[in-house]
């Protein structure tokens, strides 16, 4: 080509060039097509794979989550006392690790507590104990007794100097009328 030409004339030519592309028909061929439909194919299982795995990963961490909750919860529950009926048991309260500034002890019916030194306090049915910061992490004895066999529950309330609720436990006692000893 020659660069002197008239630009019109280019523009004609090109145009010319373009309308007999146009009509000429392009085919691939033909193994050309099943090729292309294997791919597809090929990537359209390839996706269902992955969304299974990711559908199998994300369940598996579901239920390990469950499983580690339950496991944790299960690891807080606190452990079932045995006690015999009609004799005294001691059980010690671990406290919370922060500072501890009084205990609250609900018994439940059928349960007192119990004293050599102090018969009165058989007729308590709940109990705040007021501490020091040295019973900080540490653990408090109580001594109960009941005449009633079954499983009962005492309620342990940890509350702070302002009377706020710190932790709260539940002590776990299966009274026997079998000799324990």
């Amino acid at each position: 080509m020659k660069q002197n030409q008239d630009p019109e004339i280019l523009q004609k030519k090109s145009w010319e060039v373009f309308a007999v592309a146009r009509e000429e028909s392009i085919e691939a061929p033909p193994y050309l097509k099943t090729r292309v439909l294997q791919e597809l194919q090929s990537r359209q299982r390839q996706h269902s794979r992955i969304l299974l795995w990711r559908r199998m990963s994300i369940a598996s961490m579901l239920l390990i989550g469950v499983i580690v909750g339950w496991l944790l919860r299960s690891g807080q529950e606190e452990a079932v006392f045995i006690a015999a009926v009609g004799q005294p048991m001691a059980v010690r309260i671990e406290l919370a690790a922060v500072a501890v500034d009084s205990v609250e002890i609900e018994l439940p019916e059928g349960v007192v507590f119990y004293s050599e030194k102090l018969g009165s306090l058989a007729q308590e049915k709940t109990l705040t104990l007021q501490l020091g910061p040295d019973y900080a992490g540490g653990k408090l004895p109580i001594v109960v007794k009941s005449n009633d066999k079954g499983l009962k529950m005492i309620k342990v309330r940890m509350l702070d100097g302002k009377q706020g609720l710190i932790g709260e436990r539940w002590l776990r006692i299966e009274f026997k009328e079998e000799d324990l000893s």
